[in-house]
């Protein structure tokens, strides 16, 4: 027998997303239930007005990249809730799409990318980025292991390049992407080409 009953845990975008495509495609019989901790919708996704200026601040992820498998699904989906025209389209070489920032650890950093000048300045000032260049210079050398069955994307970034890169770097991506914990997420699930560097390559560089 088919499942009569159906129980979603969170209700952020992925939640949110799961319940309304079910909801249309799922017989009307069909019960879904979405259980969510916190008192709103949303997950990470939170947009605030600031100040007496009412300044916009995107928390959380601040955008969606229909690419891939994906890109009909939230396009679709868009269309569907009407929501095509209050969608603004942002290109891979605009400033918003090519200057990226971290709060680290008082206040926002400008990350290497985009702009060369500015990048490498970045670089030069802030440590957790300098410090972590030997790392990335070392890790074509470091022994793979080989046949690993899975770890943790912590695990992995530590391993093959360092702890700092993990904590600082890497966690701020996992939060953005997947609103998840480093050290619980598995690097063979989110960033399977990563994984199968090493396991091919011998190393995420070479």
């Amino acid at each position: 027998m088919p499942p009569q009953n159906f129980v979603i845990l969170g209700g952020g975008i992925s939640g949110l997303t799961a319940a309304w495509y079910l909801a249309r495609n799922a017989p009307s019989s069909i019960k879904i239930t979405l259980l969510e901790a916190s008192d709103r919708f949303g997950g990470w996704i939170r947009s605030t007005r600031v100040g007496e200026e009412r300044i916009l601040f995107e928390q959380g992820p601040r955008t969606l990249r229909p690419s891939g498998l994906g890109a009909g699904v939230i396009l679709d989906m868009a269309a569907k809730l009407n929501l095509t025209g209050f969608i603004h389209a942002v290109g891979k070489f605009e400033p918003a799409a090519r200057n990226r920032y971290l709060y680290y650890p008082d206040r926002l950093v400008q990350l290497p990318g985009g702009n060369l000048l500015p990048g490498l300045k970045s670089v030069v000032q802030n440590k957790f980025i300098l410090s972590s260049i030997y790392s990335v210079l070392r890790e074509p050398f470091i022994k793979p292991f080989k046949n690993l069955d899975d770890e943790s994307i912590h695990n992995f970034i530590t391993r093959r390049f360092n702890s700092t890169l993990a904590d600082t770097l890497m966690s701020a991506l996992i939060h953005g992407i997947y609103a998840g914990d480093v050290k619980k997420l598995s690097i063979k699930s989110t960033f399977k080409r990563m994984f199968d560097m090493e396991q091919i390559y011998g190393s995420v560089i070479k």
